[in-house]
């Protein structure tokens, strides 16, 4: 997902009106347009701040520049969004912008295989920015013998052995497990999704804590970022382009 941003507004005549030299302009204009597209970034960075419940660092750094160069291979500078090396296709933050359906995470796609979509049950746990914790999905996917790495799934002989220390500390031992659509047994009454039961010395308990949905979770744009690069280049492209030529006639 990228955002360019080109020179089309017509500056030839203050490149002119500034005695500008023809052949330095390419130079001037790419100056100009980097600073310019800083100015842009720093300005979606401080939106999503307004925009999103408490994004983390990892969204908030997301963005990256590509310069604009002084030659005609790349005579526009670009906003780029990092890979984010989590997500499956599309990055995350592309539903935010364009509206739509997300992309399917890695720890969806282990609990359910392609194109299942779980949303956090009722008061699950979540971290400082609203998401499930790593700690908390790196459990669920133990237990529930999901996990990529096979040597970190729980055997029954572990679940055992940690079920009987948490007792005897805590009072209680935590086990998530997987719910299928139309799966049977004891569990046919559950809906789909990962369940957790609370196991006491004298009885045990269920919630949901990750339940399957009817499909990918859809967004409308929140994050505007076409408006926003559009109103900075609006603003501040003349002014930058001045500072430029400013520069080009003091040799800098």
């Amino acid at each position: 997902m990228t955002f360019k941003l080109d020179a089309k507004i017509d500056t030839t005549a203050l490149l002119l009106r500034m005695q500008v030299q023809q052949e330095q302009w390419p130079i001037v204009v790419a100056h100009a347009l980097n600073v310019t597209t800083e100015q842009a970034k720093a300005t979606i960075t401080e939106t999503m701040r307004g925009v999103f419940d408490r994004p983390t660092p990892f969204t908030q750094n997301a963005l990256k520049i590509a310069q604009a160069r002084p030659d005609k291979s790349q005579p526009y500078a670009e906003i780029r969004i990092r890979d984010d090396g989590v997500g499956l296709g599309k990055h995350y933050l592309n539903p935010q912008v364009y509206g739509g359906a997300r992309a399917q995470k890695r720890g969806e796609y282990a609990l359910g295989g392609g194109g299942v979509f779980y949303v956090p049950g009722k008061d699950v746990q979540r971290d400082a920015y609203g998401n499930i914790p790593r700690g908390l999905m790196a459990k669920i996917l133990s237990q529930t013998r999901r996990a990529t790495d096979r040597y970190a799934n729980e055997s029954a002989v572990s679940k055992t052995r940690r079920e009987k220390r948490e007792i005897k500390k805590r009072g209680f031992a935590s086990n998530f497990f997987l719910v299928k659509p139309g799966q049977g047994g004891a569990t046919a009454h559950l809906s789909p999704g990962v369940w957790e039961r609370v196991k006491f010395s004298s009885g045990s308990a269920l919630r949901p804590v990750l339940v399957q949905s009817r499909g990918a979770p859809g967004y409308k744009p929140r994050l505007l970022v076409f408006d926003i690069t559009g109103k900075v280049m609006e603003r501040r492209y003349e002014a930058n382009l001045r500072l430029a030529i400013d520069r080009y006639l003091k040799g800098l």
